[in-house]
């Protein structure tokens, strides 16, 4: 039997009500389990300001409002899809955090060629993750608790990454089945980066703590991680990714690339 709703929730509810904090979700596969588990805890108005179970195309179209146009290059079942669903809903809802799920809950897998089990979930906000979720389950409503637990796990880590002012390394899905670097490796780059630009903020006399975006991409420009701070602008990201690919692919550093 599924353990209860509110067991899911409870420490995301306190943490977002302690911090005065919001949440709108956008699911799918998840079938509103998610809103649900978040709606369990009395006082749940406090942060939820809203869901939807964006389970078709005309569901995307009518409740994110996000065009046929925007899905250009996206699928569903993905991790980009997962946080546009993410970034949407809490541009929509003005809230502080977006959660989202897309996946294949079973028997059988998606037209994409996602098995049974396969979803991607992702937060967005003052923390920014995407995630992939595979339970090789091919059990609908097994699927459709375990991409709950997942998601509220994630957003309760990113929560307590906001808290903590920093979220550490992770790796994209896509990255993993080509150059890994071992934790280490990542947190030396982390440091160096962040060095780098404390000692040009001091130059400038910026005299603003250091809040940033780091990717690291293999020398094909293919994304390895990607470090985001906390309060750090979200739509830095993809600059953060852009420089970095352009300096792998001119086989160059960015002070080289800045004085051609």
């Amino acid at each position: 039997m599924p353990e209860k709703l509110s067991s899911l929730s409870a420490s995301v509810a306190a943490r977002l009500v302690a911090r005065k904090e919001t949440l709108a979700v956008a699911e799918s596969s998840a079938g509103g389990l998610i809103s649900a588990a978040l709606l369990s805890i009395p006082g749940a108005s406090a942060y939820f300001m809203g869901g939807a179970v964006i389970y078709t195309q005309a569901a995307r179209r009518a409740f994110l409002a996000v065009p046929d146009e925007a899905m250009q290059g996206i699928r569903s079942s993905s991790e980009p899809y997962a946080l546009l669903k993410a970034r949407t809903a809490r541009e929509k809802l003005g809230t502080t955090w977006g959660l989202s799920e897309t996946g294949a809950a079973g028997p059988t897998g998606n037209r994409y060629g996602d098995k049974s089990g396969h979803a991607c979930i992702a937060v967005a906000g003052p923390v920014e993750r995407v995630i992939t979720v595979e339970t090789g389950d091919a059990d609908r409503e097994a699927n459709m608790w375990a991409f709950t637990r997942a998601a509220l796990k994630l957003f309760e880590e990113c929560l307590a990454a906001g808290a903590a002012g920093y979220w550490g390394w992770r790796e994209p899905a896509w990255a993993q089945g080509g150059t890994r670097l071992a934790q280490s490796e990542y947190r030396a780059i982390d440091r160096a980066a962040i060095a780098q630009a404390n000692k040009e903020n001091s130059i400038f006399r910026i005299g603003k703590k250091t809040k940033m975006h780091v990717a690291i991409v293999d020398r094909t420009g293919r994304l390895l991680a990607l470090d985001s701070m906390a309060d750090a602008w979200e739509g830095s990201i993809d600059i953060a990714i852009a420089k970095a690919r352009t300096a792998a692919l001119f086989s160059s550093n960015e002070n080289a690339l800045s004085s051609r």
